[in-house]
């Protein structure tokens, strides 16, 4: 057991800020959170190291944290540390994992928020069964962590597993799109909304704006015509993005996080959809078999887990290196 040492992780997202202390077994000991504001990076980082001064003194035993961890929604170059943009962390040019690696002397690793909690999911979930598995985040947004043989795969531009960006095409009218614009929390509404002028009695738009995701999936258990319709497009389009994923990765087993997938009557939706495709699919080589299930992690404290993994994981391949 490595209980002894310890690490400091920060969830950045868009409306709050997570952090707290995780010995490396993945426990975490202490944490706090404040709300989190969009600014530049030089003005963000003396806004979180006033936030952590005032942690670390009411949590002493932090000051022995061997390393921080950052999970930060946005655009990483992984080799530099560096964050190349963010909705939250505007990054100007600043170093910001240098600034607060001089300020706490200890080593400062940085992932986007997807990847974090797939370097979660490696150290602490699925990762203990398997060494090969792509961890799909389905939420307002889609993406895709990928873990081969242990190691998080980044791709050269730290792209591996932007899954959101791939291409499809519409039966209905042929217009080819990203598949995220289906295929996630955000690709429901729009697709709710494109469906709107072929649905003029639904009554699903008779508030002022779009209805979320959830109410999409709450009128389309209640057999709302436009809000099935919705659903099942998008449905669809992720049970072929999987099937394809598969085809293309062979990966065998997919987690799946984000708001979306953790509804089990939805995640039940998207497994018997591939399971029907797959069934109907007599060519080459083509044999579904792979392991699907929702992440373990509580949606509670999965991100700050996912922060304070980033820097148990860079921790390890440091004195991996070191070792060589």
């Amino acid at each position: 057991m490595d209980t002894d040492r310890i690490v400091l992780g920060v969830d950045v997202g868009g409306t709050k800020i997570r952090y707290g202390l995780m010995d490396m077994e993945g426990t975490v000991l202490a944490d706090n959170q404040c709300r989190s504001r969009a600014m530049p990076c030089r003005e963000w980082f003396s806004f979180i190291t006033e936030k952590l001064d005032s942690f670390l003194k009411a949590n002493p035993e932090g000051k022995a944290a061997q390393a921080i961890g950052l999970g930060i929604r946005g655009s990483i170059d992984h080799r530099s540390r560096r964050l190349r943009s963010s909705s939250v962390v505007r990054p100007d040019g600043f170093d910001l994992c240098g600034a607060l690696s001089a300020y706490y002397q200890i080593p400062v690793f940085l992932e986007n928020d997807v990847k974090a909690s797939t370097v979660s999911e490696l150290l602490y979930g699925e990762g203990k069964r398997t060494d090969t598995f792509a961890c799909v985040n389905v939420g307002t947004g889609l993406a895709m962590g990928l873990v081969y043989e242990g190691k998080l795969i980044h791709g050269i531009r730290n792209n591996a597993g932007e899954i959101g960006n791939l291409l499809y095409r519409r039966s209905d009218d042929g217009e080819t799109a990203c598949v995220e614009t289906v295929a996630s929390g955000m690709g429901l509404q729009r697709e709710a909304c494109r469906l709107k002028k072929a649905f003029p009695n639904s009554g699903l738009f008779r508030c002022e704006g779009a209805p979320s995701g959830y109410e999409i999936l709450q009128a389309c258990r209640r057999g709302e015509p436009l809000a099935r319709k919705a659903v099942e497009n998008t449905i669809h389009e992720l049970a072929v993005l999987i099937l394809n994923l598969e085809n293309a990765l062979d990966l065998g087993t997919y987690v799946f996080v984000g708001g979306v997938m953790s509804d089990p009557w939805f995640f039940d939706a998207v497994e018997k959809e591939i399971q029907r495709i797959a069934q109907g699919i007599h060519y080459g080589i083509f044999n579904w078999d792979a392991v699907l299930k929702i992440s373990d992690a509580g949606a509670g404290s999965a991100g700050l887990r996912g922060a304070c993994g980033v820097a148990v994981y860079g921790l390890k391949g440091m004195e991996s290196r070191q070792r060589v």
